[in-house]
């Protein structure tokens, strides 16, 4: 039961501060509580990276059929711990940063939900079988939509909610088709065991998941604290799909449909770069920042390289999470955020140097890969040195513990590579690296004398705000999908006046006569059908 320790505990911990909230005098001890559950969960992730426990196999788990069951297992590898570590860091920081946030209601119903979510989080990263990951994404959509339909009261919202819901639903069903298909030959199915002929399934399922492609963004200022539990909430859900891709194996897309699909996520990444650029805060933008991370790490699967799927993950979290926790904004604290883009900035030695190597193998990929960094790095700046709302007094105390949150952070993204897992720190390619430094500051000074202070949150910002906002929208009505559901709402609507028009044939005096026609016809091809 070492394996689930974590995870027992973050929930065991959750229940115990919502105990705290019902008695008065338990409230002032909650936040302490939290604090403590989420340093000992974090110590004992670190400490469960270095020494792997046994696997956690339950080959009974129904009462019947008991041979022909397929296990579930959870264990710790050098796939899961990098995810994992950055899970239950990225949870630890928000209660660090929890004192930043007490004007805005920062309660302990609040800190409780982000260890349990953090909790669900490393249930869907641990699980090393398709049946697991399934229960563990089930576990934690209903949560999710538990959480979000708490805090939603319109119906409209909540209708988005339900929406966003239903996409992750299907991702669900498409894994579980593929188990099925893989179940055809009586054998039990594996990650590494996965076929080509499921293997568009899975990559469906993980894409529906992250809600790329039909695009589904979600919500974004509904719910409360968006900087704190809603941001745990939010990765948790993306981590659960991304580890997918790390555990399926090299060269699977090689059919004729993967150019398309690979230049549709292109397509994806291209969009999703340059609208977090543009945006107006970080949490306005923060859907495109995972539309963007989360499409290089699904290109970086399709192109072969599974493995480095989880640098582009890690940067998600690891180099988002400081970015969307910097709510507190100070030049003193400007380092931090800094710090964040070089970890994900690909230039060697640094964690994302890795996620050249997919997009190595052709010039096309290395000039995709140069744009799409040069964008999202220019729009991470942005976003970094954009004065924060204002926060109120805040004792000297309060500032400490936000900075230690911070910095564990983003430390925890340097210690998996240090610790050489997945594949460690290398030198990537620091020709291509170096384009994207120039390019960076290039834009940086462009954006710097043609966007002025003052207006930098207006409708009028520069050229680039009003010609990324008409581009963007033909292509996000083609991400979305619309244009198919018009489709098939037309064939409906074409197929629904076939059967009024029918009805009323049949309904009407002579129904009996076409009802005779229709059957003396229907004879009439059946006999020619036996001749």
């Amino acid at each position: 039961m070492l394996t689930l320790a974590p995870i027992l505990f973050l929930i065991f911990s959750s229940l115990l501060i919502n105990l705290l909230h019902g008695f008065e005098r338990g409230r002032g001890y909650a936040w302490m509580v939290a604090l403590l559950s989420a340093i000992i969960a974090w110590v004992i992730v670190l400490f469960l990276g270095s020494w792997q426990p046994d696997v956690l196999a339950i080959p009974h788990w129904r009462p019947y059929l008991t041979e022909t069951i397929d296990t579930i297992i959870f264990r710790w590898d050098e796939i899961a711990w990098p995810y994992a570590f950055a899970m239950v860091s990225l949870g630890l920081a928000v209660i660090f940063t929890a004192p930043v946030r007490f004007h805005q209601n920062s309660n302990p119903r609040a800190w409780a939900a982000n260890l349990a979510f953090t909790g669900l989080g490393l249930t869907a990263i641990l699980s090393a079988t398709p049946l697991g990951l399934i229960l563990s994404w089930t576990m934690l959509d209903l949560a999710d939509l538990g959480y979000v339909l708490r805090f939603i009261p319109d119906w409209r919202d909540r209708r988005e909610a339900v929406t966003a819901f239903a996409a992750r639903l299907i991702g669900t069903s498409l894994l579980l088709a593929a188990v099925v298909a893989a179940r055809a030959d009586g054998r039990g199915w594996l990650f590494e065991d996965i076929q080509p002929a499921q293997g568009l399934l899975v990559l469906g399922a993980v894409v529906f998941r992250l809600g790329i492609l039909p695009l589904n963004l979600g919500y974004v200022h509904q719910l409360p604290l968006q900087h704190g539990v809603t941001n745990t909430l939010r990765i948790a859900g993306i981590i659960s799909g991304l580890i997918v891709l790390a555990r399926i194996p090299d060269q699977l897309f090689s059919n004729p449909v993967s150019p398309f699909l690979i230049t549709l996520m292109g397509v994806a990444c291209l969009y999703g770069a340059l609208v977090w650029l543009v945006s107006k805060d970080e949490i306005t933008g923060r859907p495109y920042w995972f539309l963007t991370l989360s499409g290089l790490a699904i290109l970086s699967t399709m192109l072969g390289f599974g493995q480095s799927s989880i640098v582009w993950g890690l940067s998600l979290v690891i180099s988002g999470g400081v970015l969307f926790l910097f709510s507190l904004r100070s030049r003193r604290l400007l380092g931090i955020p800094i710090l964040g883009l070089v970890g994900f900035s690909s230039i060697p030695f640094t964690p994302a140097a890795e996620g050249w190597l997919p997009f190595s193998n052709s010039a096309s990929g290395i000039i995709f890969l140069i744009l799409v960094q040069a964008l999202i790095m220019i729009g991470y700046i942005r976003h970094a040195i954009r004065p924060g709302a204002p926060i109120g007094y805040l004792e000297g105390w309060g500032k400490v513990l936000y900075t230690i949150g911070l910095v564990i952070l983003l430390l925890s993204g340097w210690l998996p590579a240090i610790f050489e897992q997945p594949s460690g720190l290398s030198v990537g390619i620091w020709w291509a690296a170096s384009i994207v430094l120039i390019l960076v500051a290039l834009g940086c000074w462009l954006g710097w004398r043609r966007v002025p202070q003052e207006d930098a949150d207006s409708d009028r910002a520069g050229w680039l705000f009003m010609l990324v906002s008409r581009a963007g929208e033909g292509i996000r009505e083609f991400l979305l999908f619309g244009w198919l559901f018009k489709i098939l709402g037309s064939l409906f609507s074409g197929l629904q006046r076939l059967v009024l028009i029918t009805t009323d044939l049949l309904e009407g005096q002579g129904g009996v006569l076409w009802a005779l026609l229709l059957l003396a016809l229907l004879l009439t091809i059946l006999g020619a059908g036996g001749g």
